[in-house]
């Protein structure tokens, strides 16, 4: 419990500190401060802090500066602001180590998350008013932001996100490609072990022809990556 809550505290304090400037909006961008609950429009000229929680339209993207780094979050996705960090590879498995433990404690979740959004809808912001935030609907912007993290090389905050997402959003494991696109990510950073936890649980899920043909692909290069390491 001691490690836990001081892996906890070492990944927090930069986060806290985080702040980006929004230097242009386009269409519609929504925040949620961590002590609000209402969103509210992001326009230029605004300062979001770590907590701040921010999801774009169709349509929409925002573009974030602090210092010499800039980040833009394109349309239908949502991002908190501390997931926008550079983390090396050992941060990111003892952050790995701490959701672990987190998704085996029992949680608060009453079981009613709701799974009615169909793969490839666009996520409008308007829907974040009108459901909680245990729909499915914001765990799919998130999903779309962590793919974004990706793109512009956080790659190890994109994986931390993917997975909190997994635990806080459980109807989002059953979109198989979105999970596929991140394993794929996951080898090729030679994390094994957890590419394989990943493969072994969507293996539980439906799917389709074209996943299941990705995913014996992408398993097929993990026994042989995995071969390589114990020889």
């Amino acid at each position: 419990m001691k490690r836990l809550i001081i892996i906890m505290a070492i990944l927090t304090l930069p986060l806290m500190a985080q702040v980006f400037e929004v230097e242009k909006v386009r269409g519609d961008v929504r925040v949620l401060g961590a002590s609000e609950e209402a969103w509210k429009p992001v326009k230029p000229g605004m300062e979001l802090k770590g907590t701040d929680l921010i999801a774009t339209g169709e349509n929409s993207s925002v573009y974030l500066k602090s210092g010499a780094s800039g980040f833009v979050l394109e349309d239908n996705s949502a991002l908190g602001i501390n997931n926008i960090k550079k983390m090396t590879l050992n941060e990111l498995l003892l952050a790995l180590a701490a959701d672990e433990i987190k998704n085996i404690r029992p949680g608060k979740s009453d079981g009613k998350t709701r799974n009615t959004a169909v793969y490839g809808e666009k996520i409008d912001n308007r829907k974040l008013e009108t459901h909680t935030d245990d729909s499915v609907f914001l765990g799919i912007k998130k999903l779309n932001g962590a793919k974004q993290l990706v793109k512009n090389g956080y790659k190890e905050s994109a994986i931390l996100l993917a997975k909190e997402t997994y635990r806080k959003y459980p109807a989002t494991r059953e979109r198989i490609s979105d999970r596929l696109f991140f394993v794929e990510i996951m080898v090729d950073m030679n994390l094994l072990n957890e590419a394989a936890e990943e493969i072994n649980d969507i293996a539980k899920y439906k799917i389709d022809s074209a996943n299941l043909n990705r995913l014996e692909k992408i398993s097929r290069l993990l026994k042989e990556k995995m071969a390589d390491v114990s020889q």
